[in-house]
């Protein structure tokens, strides 16, 4: 997988402006595996809210964080209304673009 990081955050409904134009090879919901190249979606969980690990995600090497609340972190920031609705959005819009068969 490897799709330019305006396209994804055009598949969100992210505001695009001043976007890079930088590969996505992958995503992430889990801090600990980001790798280079991933998108970080910042979920809320019973235990632990992504947000909090923005920040940090951007020192690992990702290229942007979906984020659905404000956050302080040096990175494209992706803003949408809900994180784990945006991570199912771009999951049907990547498998769309994908076309192998399951």
């Amino acid at each position: 997988m490897n799709f330019p990081l305006p396209a994804v955050a055009a598949a969100l409904g992210a505001l695009t402006a001043g976007c890079p134009s930088l590969p996505v090879t992958g995503w992430s919901v889990d801090s600990r595996s980001v790798q280079p190249g991933d998108v970080f979606f910042a979920i809320r969980g019973p235990h632990h809210d992504g947000h909090q690990f923005v920040a940090d995600v951007f020192r690992r090497g990702a290229v942007a964080s979906v984020v659905d609340r404000p956050v302080e972190a040096a990175g494209t920031l992706l803003q949408t209304q809900d994180s784990l609705e945006a991570l199912q959005t771009l999951a049907a819009w990547a498998r769309e673009r994908w076309g192998g068969r399951l």
